[in-house]
């Protein structure tokens, strides 16, 4: 599968009610946002398409996706969970002419883009390529062929890991230090500290 023939879809739709500011996105990591650090990986990689999915058109995250050539859907039903994220980005995506998505999540800072080129190169093999941390399935992922129609059908909390373990999945893993999760600002202030 190529970056040309695949649409990205990053979901930038959560609460971020542990962190407590109305964006965890904006917050200052290393210089830049959490979001600018989230999008390098994927820069150096030429989509098709790629697509910011959020809660609502009036946030500086949307400004910022924009400035990275990232088209916008908005998720009214974001609070239900990522399954609707999902649902709503792959829908945009297949409108769009595109079989084959990437789903990214905008808070994983660390990820390099040799993890990106590898779940690229696995997907020439394989329809579902999961990313695995600690044997866990999780995003980003990469989808084609007939799992892209039933991720438009998730709901709630179901994210695509179950869409994954359903049809079978190849296995792309990566480092638990580069899956590091940002939930409340002591995570963040742990990371500039070291």
């Amino acid at each position: 599968m190529s970056p040309q023939d695949t649409a990205l879809i990053l979901l930038a739709s959560g609460a971020s009610s542990r962190f407590g500011t109305p964006d965890k996105l904006l917050a200052e990591f290393n210089g830049r946002t959490i979001l600018e650090n989230s999008l390098a990986p994927y820069a150096a990689f030429e989509f098709g398409f790629r697509l910011g999915v959020v809660k609502s058109s009036s946030s500086k995250t949307v400004s910022m996706l924009k400035k990275n050539q990232f088209e916008i859907a908005i998720n009214p039903r974001a609070d239900e969970g990522m399954g609707t994220s999902v649902a709503e980005g792959v829908k945009a995506a297949r409108q769009s002419g595109y079989q084959s998505v990437m789903i990214a999540l905008a808070d994983m800072p660390f990820l390099p883009a040799e993890h990106v080129q590898n779940l690229l190169h696995a997907a020439l093999h394989s329809d579902i390529v999961m990313t695995c941390v600690d044997k866990q399935p999780m995003p980003p992922a990469l989808f084609s062929g007939t799992s892209v129609k039933d991720l438009t059908k998730l709901e709630g909390d179901r994210g695509a890991k179950s869409i994954a373990v359903n049809h079978g999945y190849k296995a792309v893993i990566l480092a638990r230090e580069f899956a590091i999760d940002i939930d409340r600002p002591e995570d963040l202030t742990k990371l500039t500290q070291t």
